[in-house]
């Protein structure tokens, strides 16, 4: 009896040890790159199609930050010099191209005339346009309008959405001796300039009604106009930015403006993280956020604004980033260390490539304090100690600039659906698991895919619709800390790959996760041997260098090969429509010629072939018309 139980014993034992051998083997022979943990996979597709409905992503890491005044003075006090280098190489290391000062609420107590004597000290303008110079940044300064308001509502006081008391209003000649001295003088004697004036920020009123009520959209536009039309009669050329939002406050503003469109150049959308500002948001809200709040709205502008294009699509956005990294007034977000505000901040980005908006203003980028606290913002770049490192959203923001190219690409993604609930509000949200954007640079696509499924890895079949050319791709899983000492911890860690079928092939994403595809042409070897001169040679070239219908190698004749030129591809404009044609031709030289000078509207886009190339002056003009008539095709 005894051995037979020690017989069972022995048998459970050998059981146990074999399941243990068997899992061990399979999760160590399983190749993976999940940095966050091995999930179950499901099956996915996403189709990108190099040559359907592309546009040219203009101002490719055009984006940029408010400047913090309360803050930002302490780099110009003497003896700072070693932290404002310091703080001008992190800067420029973003790449960031526009500041916007003096930042939304505090345009309500900055004194320019006397900023030592504005309730928080802050640098002069002076001080802030020589930053701009260093960093080479254009300036948006922002100007109140809320010293043209009708006498009978002087009591409007208090600005949105912070609550800040109004103590300074400009005069007419306020404005006209600021503008003269900061942008028609400043461009007179070559130095840089203000080139934008933002009207103000959501100065039509405070969510708190009881304080004072909200500015009726006459009242607001009315006093809007009179400042806008002050700075034109000064300084013609310059842009002037119209503001709206998508809260109660702004809807109706933003109506007014359709019947006075022309006292603003451009919008800017201010807009905010839905309502996880309230409280520490659930896990994976971020993401999908999104999909219910900022896709919706900017669906929404445009159907809402389909007659002006201003608005249809705006060309600035300003957003609130929430990722603080303690409590801050009352609102506790510690998303600097989440790795999902990082691909939230990734997706963000990608998703206004999507829409086309020009650029971004972030909240917010400050000189190196210790873990900075401030109402209403985000630090990019922390300073713990005597380590500087990037939050969760400045990692988002560096792979943005780092890994995207310059003319965007129709990407078009089918992935199992992912229900949602936010905030126990008990109503299901339904949203795709995989988000995808794709452009491309020459002959290069860069495609960076998110698996927002917190549950479920992606077995993702990535279908090149209409790329007819053999390729050959590169896969990278995007794996960084949440808040690294700098940017070289941002590492792409290359995964395994699969084999190219039919331009098809399948890719493995993790959950939560972001990858980044790298797929380019398999580069082509021409032959000329045993062809006729003038003949094919199997790459879109021609066989070249010897008497026309003699046969190469033969006689002693060597052919030549060519290729197609690469600045032709792009000077074909009418290439890049839905009928494509493949020569630079008199379309070409007619976009180009019905669109010269311009700077706005979406074929002036297409036809700026400088501004594809090095994205510098932003307008067609004669550098344009000689690459058409250097691949001009008889």
């Amino acid at each position: 009896m005894k051995s037979r139980k020690t017989f069972f014993r022995g048998l459970i034992t050998i059981c146990i040890l074999t399941t243990i051998g068997l899992s061990v083997y399979y999760l160590t022979s399983r190749n993976t790159f999940d940095l966050r943990g091995r999930a179950e996979s499901t099956e996915a597709e996403v189709t990108i199609s190099p040559s359907e409905e592309n546009f040219p992503v203009e101002t490719f890491k055009n984006y940029g930050v408010n400047i913090f005044t309360t803050r930002y003075e302490m780099l110009f006090e003497a003896g700072a010099e070693s932290e404002y280098a310091d703080f001008l190489a992190i800067y420029k290391d973003f790449d960031f191209k526009t500041l916007r000062f003096p930042n939304g609420c505090h345009i309500a107590w900055y004194n320019w005339k006397d900023p030592d004597s504005s309730t928080n000290p802050a640098p002069t303008v002076e001080q802030v346009l020589q930053f701009a110079k260093d960093s080479d940044s254009e300036l948006i300064f922002e100007m109140s309008t809320l010293g043209f308001l009708d006498s009978a509502i002087r009591d409007h006081k208090y600005t949105n959405p912070c609550g800040n008391e109004i103590e300074f209003r400009w005069s007419e000649n306020d404005i006209r001796w600021f503008v003269q001295e900061y942008t028609v003088k400043r461009k007179a004697a070559g130095e840089n300039y203000i080139e934008y004036y933002e009207l103000g920020n959501e100065e039509w009123g405070y969510y708190n009604h009881d304080l004072q009520r909200m500015l009726t959209p006459a009242e607001y536009v009315n006093a809007a106009k009179a400042v806008s039309q002050i700075i034109k009669q000064e300084a013609p050329y310059v842009e002037i930015i119209g503001v709206s939002t998508w809260q109660d406050s702004a809807v109706w503003g933003a109506q007014e403006y359709i019947n006075n469109p022309s006292f603003f150049d451009n919008v800017t959308l201010h807009t905010y993280w839905h309502d996880a500002w309230l409280g520490e948001p659930p896990e994976g809200e971020s993401l999908f956020s999104i999909d219910w709040h900022i896709k919706p709205i900017l669906d929404a502008y445009q159907q809402v604004f389909a007659g002006v294009e201003k608005f249809q699509r705006p060309a600035y956005t300003e957003w609130n980033l929430f990722c603080w990294p303690e409590g801050n007034s009352g609102r506790p977000h510690k998303n600097t260390m989440k790795f999902e505000h990082t691909l939230y901040i990734l997706e963000h980005m990608l998703v206004q490539s999507e829409y086309n908006i020009k650029m971004t203003n972030y909240h917010e980028f400050h000189p190196l304090a210790d873990n900075v606290q401030n109402y209403g913002g985000c630090n990019l770049v922390f300073k713990d100690g005597e380590e500087y490192g990037l939050s969760a959203a400045g990692i988002g923001l560096y792979t943005y600039s780092q890994h995207y190219a310059i003319e965007h690409v129709k990407t078009v993604v089918d992935s199992p659906i992912y229900s949602y609930e936010p905030y126990g509000y008990g109503e299901d949200f339904r949203f795709q698991s995989l988000f995808a954007s794709s452009a491309k640079s020459d002959d290069k696509v860069h495609s960076i895919i998110i698996n927002r499924n917190p549950e479920k890895d992606m077995e993702t079949t990535i279908n090149l619709a209409d790329f007819s050319d053999e390729v050959k791709y590169d896969l990278y899983l995007l794996h960084a800390p949440a808040l690294s000492s700098d940017k070289e911890e941002i590492k792409l860690d290359q995964m395994e790959k699969g084999k190219v079928v039919d331009s098809t092939f399948v890719i493995d994403i993790p959950k939560y996760s972001a990858v980044i595809l790298e797929i380019t042409k398999e580069e082509c070897v021409s032959d000329c041997s045993s062809k006729v001169c003038g003949d094919d040679n199997g790459c879109g070239g021609k066989c070249t260098g010897c008497p026309k219908g003699e046969i190469c190698n033969e006689k002693s004749w060597k052919c030549e090969k060519t290729v197609p030129s690469n600045s032709c591809s792009v000077a074909d404009i009418n290439g890049k429509e839905n009928s494509p044609d493949g020569e630079v031709n008199a379309y070409d030289l007619s976009m180009v010629l019905s669109n010269w000078k311009c700077t706005t509207g979406p074929n002036c886009g297409k036809a700026d072939i400088w501004g594809r190339d090095d994205k510098k002056d932003g307008q067609v003009g004669p550098f344009d018309l000689s690459r058409v008539l250097s691949c001009w095709k008889k």
